[in-house]
Protein backbone atom coordinates (compact mmCIF):
# COMPACT_ATOMS: atom_id res chain seq x y z
CA UNK A 1 0.00 0.00 0.00
CA UNK A 2 1.12 3.12 -0.53
CA UNK A 3 0.57 6.59 1.02
CA UNK A 4 1.34 10.33 -0.49
CA UNK A 5 3.41 12.38 1.80
CA UNK A 6 3.32 16.42 0.24
CA UNK A 7 6.61 17.84 -0.22
CA UNK A 8 5.54 20.80 2.42
CA UNK A 9 3.54 19.26 5.26
CA UNK A 10 1.60 22.26 7.65
CA UNK A 11 -0.48 19.63 9.36
CA UNK A 12 0.00 16.38 10.48
CA UNK A 13 -0.96 13.38 8.21
CA UNK A 14 -2.64 10.61 9.25
CA UNK A 15 -2.87 7.32 7.89
CA UNK A 16 -4.58 3.68 8.96
CA UNK A 17 -1.73 1.09 8.41
CA UNK A 18 -2.04 -2.77 8.74
CA UNK A 19 1.49 -3.79 10.37
CA UNK A 20 1.81 -7.37 11.27
CA UNK A 21 -1.82 -8.46 10.80
CA UNK A 22 -3.21 -5.81 13.34
CA UNK A 23 -4.67 -2.19 12.58
CA UNK A 24 -2.55 0.74 13.62
CA UNK A 25 -2.86 4.73 13.43
CA UNK A 26 0.26 6.60 11.80
CA UNK A 27 0.59 10.11 12.24
CA UNK A 28 3.67 11.61 9.97
CA UNK A 29 4.02 15.04 10.82
CA UNK A 30 7.74 17.49 10.17
CA UNK A 31 9.66 18.22 13.41
CA UNK A 32 10.97 21.44 13.82
CA UNK A 33 13.99 20.56 15.93
CA UNK A 34 14.76 17.18 14.02
CA UNK A 35 13.77 19.21 10.39
CA UNK A 36 12.40 16.41 8.87
CA UNK A 37 9.65 14.04 8.60
CA UNK A 38 8.88 11.98 11.32
CA UNK A 39 6.27 8.76 11.75
CA UNK A 40 4.46 7.92 15.03
CA UNK A 41 2.20 4.63 15.05
CA UNK A 42 -0.36 3.57 17.70
CA UNK A 43 -2.32 0.95 18.56
CA UNK A 44 -5.72 0.98 18.42
CA UNK A 45 -5.82 2.21 22.23
CA UNK A 46 -3.78 5.27 21.14
CA UNK A 47 -0.63 3.56 22.93
CA UNK A 48 2.33 5.15 20.79
CA UNK A 49 4.31 1.74 19.60
CA UNK A 50 7.19 3.82 18.15
CA UNK A 51 8.29 7.22 16.82
CA UNK A 52 11.00 7.67 14.07
CA UNK A 53 12.38 9.69 11.38
CA UNK A 54 11.37 9.13 7.74
CA UNK A 55 14.81 8.52 6.11
CA UNK A 56 14.52 7.98 3.04
CA UNK A 57 15.92 5.00 0.35
CA UNK A 58 17.61 6.57 -2.61
CA UNK A 59 16.20 5.33 -6.05
CA UNK A 60 19.05 3.35 -6.89
CA UNK A 61 20.12 1.68 -3.69
CA UNK A 62 17.80 -1.28 -1.99
CA UNK A 63 15.47 0.62 0.15
CA UNK A 64 15.66 0.59 4.15
CA UNK A 65 12.94 -1.17 6.39
CA UNK A 66 12.08 1.08 8.92
CA UNK A 67 9.93 -1.53 10.80
CA UNK A 68 12.83 -3.56 11.27
CA UNK A 69 13.47 -4.92 14.71
CA UNK A 70 9.82 -3.87 15.81
CA UNK A 71 7.59 -5.35 13.27
CA UNK A 72 8.53 -9.74 12.18
CA UNK A 73 6.32 -9.32 8.57
CA UNK A 74 5.51 -6.15 7.89
CA UNK A 75 8.32 -3.34 6.19
CA UNK A 76 7.76 0.56 5.68
CA UNK A 77 9.94 2.24 3.09
CA UNK A 78 9.95 5.68 2.39
CA UNK A 79 11.14 7.32 -1.05
CA UNK A 80 11.24 10.79 -0.76
CA UNK A 81 12.15 11.37 -4.40
CA UNK A 82 8.43 9.89 -5.17
CA UNK A 83 7.28 11.43 -1.90
CA UNK A 84 5.40 8.04 -0.84
CA UNK A 85 5.21 5.92 2.10
CA UNK A 86 5.19 2.04 1.18
CA UNK A 87 4.06 -0.30 3.37
CA UNK A 88 4.27 -4.18 2.52
CA UNK A 89 2.79 -6.98 3.33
Amino acid sequence: MNYNVPPSISQALTYELSLDGQIYQSRVYWNVFGQRLYINISDQYGNSVLTLPLIGSAPDYPPVNLLAGYFTTSTLYYYPVDQVITVLP
